[in-house]
């Protein structure tokens, strides 16, 4: 018979339950502890440290796009941007890995952004918006051509108007400050052609120096009776990040040096008295003078004393 063994339902993640042909064995989990701080997992801690940085900057990204997530509402928008950001920061080539920043990186891989995943703004507008931007007056543009509603457009059921949205963003990733300017465009009925375009005009502040992200989309409405309506919940409008401006470099400060004229100084240095060691005594120079002289003296003989040393030592020939 076998032993019956009560199990506390607060350690029952502890133990792992394996299918044999006797029946079913539990037995606790044999692991070690993974010592995460070990350098072998230096690459799994800077992929971390870049996921929550990505992460967090989706965050602060999503409260300055307040305006837009009402009228494009996506649960999915946040998952999809905080993937984005992360692939933005792999891209940065100035710090190392695990210190890498979306500031960084390759902003311009965030043209194309749909807020929508359901509806693609380049799907339900087939015509391209044409963006002027001017950073030193803070001024922005946005224009549509004239056009033909039902022919331009993909016109989910219900929708009787549609109205054009654009916004300007000002961001700097590295403090998470967004900064948003949003216009709406009048509304117009879908079952009329448009003669005269849409132009849509934006300000913000001027000589801005952070990233500038221009956003266009296009919100249908159904109007009953005088009043307006979303459609489908406002699931199928459609917004995307049409064009993208990274900041501009700073400036280098060249430090010019005023031209000096430089005079040479001719003035005769003193002369010093040298003198030269023996031990642990200093020669005077005049005295160290005098020696070499007499070495030199003792080292040249006369040619007649040379003669008589040779002809004293010379043998005797009989």
């Amino acid at each position: 018979m076998s032993k019956i063994i009560y199990l506390n339902p607060q350690h029952l993640e502890k133990l792992s339950v394996y299918p044999t042909a006797n029946g079913f064995i539990t037995s606790a989990r044999q692991r070690k502890a993974t010592n995460w701080n070990s350098e072998s997992y230096e690459k799994i801690r800077s992929h971390r440290k870049e996921f929550g940085r990505a992460a967090s900057t989706a965050a602060g990204i999503r409260l300055g796009f307040k305006q837009i997530i009402d009228l494009v509402p996506d649960t999915t928008m946040y998952r999809r941007m905080s993937s984005k950001l992360l692939d933005i920061i792999k891209q940065d080539t100035t710090h190392i890995r695990g210190e890498r920043t979306v500031e960084e990186g390759q902003i311009t891989e965030l043209a194309g952004f749909q807020f929508n995943q359901q509806a693609n703004f380049y799907r339900v507008c087939n015509m391209p918006p044409k963006v002027m931007l001017d950073r030193q007056l803070g001024t922005a543009q946005v224009s549509f051509p004239a056009f033909t509603p039902a022919h331009e457009l993909r016109i989910p059921k219900n929708a009787t108007h549609v109205q054009f949205v654009a916004a300007v963003h000002a961001i700097n990733f590295d403090e998470n400050d967004v900064r948003t300017q949003c216009v709406k465009g009048d509304m117009f009925s879908l079952h009329q052609p448009l003669t005269q375009g849409v132009t849509l005009d934006l300000q913000f502040d001027a000589h801005e120096k952070r990233h500038l992200f221009v956003s266009v989309g296009v919100v249908f409405i159904e109007v009953l009776h005088g009043r307006p309506y979303k459609v489908a919940g406002g699931h199928q409008n459609a917004m995307c990040i049409t064009h993208v401006f990274p900041k501009q470099a700073a400036s280098a400060i060249e430090a010019v040096v005023p031209n000096v004229e430089v005079v040479a100084d001719t003035t005769p240095l003193p002369t010093v008295k040298t003198t030269a060691k023996k031990g642990n005594r200093r020669i005077p120079s005049f005295l160290q003078q005098y020696r070499s002289s007499r070495q030199q003296r003792k080292q040249t003989v006369p040619v007649s004393h040379a003669i008589d040393h040779a002809a004293k030592n010379a043998p005797l020939l009989l």
